[in-house]
């Protein structure tokens, strides 16, 4: 854990929440009130060989006010429920269609005699 000045400072973890849950308590901010930088996101190596640790740099936002502009912006206008429309009558009733004509009935084919072995 490194950090020259007591409102930056880089923290370590297994992964990068971790990294940055360290480093907001040693802070004593809450995550808002923080810029994180992910310096490293780590890796978990190939079954637990090659790991490396997430690093990251997290810096206190002032948490002195801004000062207030003078100038007041317009207040927005005010919002009117949209518009309903009358109901449309109900839509025309289906119209019957006649029955279909009748198809003639399938004619079956013949068996045929199997072929001689």
């Amino acid at each position: 854990m490194r950090g020259a000045n007591p409102k930056e400072i880089e923290t370590t973890g297994v992964d990068v929440e971790e990294a940055i849950a360290r480093g907001l308590a040693r802070l004593g901010v809450s995550r808002e009130k923080a810029q994180i930088e992910v310096l490293d996101e780590g890796s978990r190596g190939l079954l637990g060989l090659g790991r490396r640790d997430a690093v990251v740099r997290l810096r206190v936002i002032s948490a002195e006010p801004r000062p207030a502009k003078e100038t007041r912006e317009p207040a927005p206008a005010p919002r009117r429920p949209p518009e309903r429309k009358a109901p449309e009558a109900a839509p025309p009733a289906r119209q019957e269609r006649p029955p279909a004509p009748e198809k003639p009935p399938v004619r079956e084919r013949p068996e045929r005699p199997a072929p001689p072995s």
